[in-house]
């Protein structure tokens, strides 16, 4: 079974030693990629190289700034999408709002943060626990994601068919649909607006869903 991989972005080389120290003193079952990371473009081309399954991150690099960094790699989840982690000087509203600005996904802790306790954090999220860094659940719907998402639908458009519950659900819509042709046109319009808005929610509803799990499994 392959290891999982982090790559420390970490532009602050001792934050960074110490970052890996911890991790290894606390036998994190995970792989540190041995890479120096001195700005965002050196951040952006070792995730597209290397691959690694987790990115942790300061946000401030003196080219650009992470979160652009993880802004245009999740505008297309045809590509490799690693869990990122921000590990910050910035307070964690200030954090929240750069994630819901740029909506990107990502763990973050505001620093002065204890190593050896993030490096417990990293081994929860390895093992798909609960962690207690804040969760940033924003998703980007870029035009090539909600594309990647349609293709994604439309491929699988027919296996609901197969389902034994289907041609039950099919007639119970029909029943209903015979009842609503009874009502006046003015409560028909607003059931078909509403059946026109719940199709568009599930649109981006199937893009979240596609995106969280491509993230897991495009490694």
């Amino acid at each position: 079974m392959k290891k999982i991989t982090i790559l420390i972005a970490e532009s602050h080389i001792e934050q960074a030693e110490f970052i890996k120290k911890a991790l290894i003193k606390n036998n994190v079952e995970i792989s540190i990629i041995d890479a120096t990371i001195n700005n965002g473009e050196e951040m952006k081309n070792a995730i597209v190289d290397l691959k690694p399954d987790l990115v942790l991150t300061n946000e401030v690099k003196s080219d650009i700034p992470a979160t652009d960094i993880i802004r245009e790699i999740q505008s297309n989840i045809n590509e490799h999408q690693p869990i990122f982690i921000i590990c910050s000087g910035y307070s964690e509203n200030d954090i929240e709002l750069l994630c819901s600005q740029k909506r990107i996904w990502a763990y973050s802790v505001s620093k002065p943060i204890d190593y050896n306790d993030l490096a417990i954090e990293i081994e929860n999220i390895v093992n798909g626990n609960t962690s207690k860094l804040k969760k940033h659940l924003y998703f980007n719907f870029s035009k090539i994601n909600l594309e990647t998402a349609i293709r994604f639908i439309e491929d699988n458009s027919t296996s609901y068919i197969f389902d034994p519950g289907y041609a039950e659900i099919s007639q119970k819509l029909s029943e209903i649909n015979e009842e609503l042709n009874k009502y006046p046109k003015k409560v028909r319009d607003k059931f078909i607006e509403f059946k026109r808005l719940e199709d568009m929610n599930s649109m981006y509803e199937y893009s979240f869903i596609y995106q969280f799990f491509h993230s897991r499994i495009n490694k």
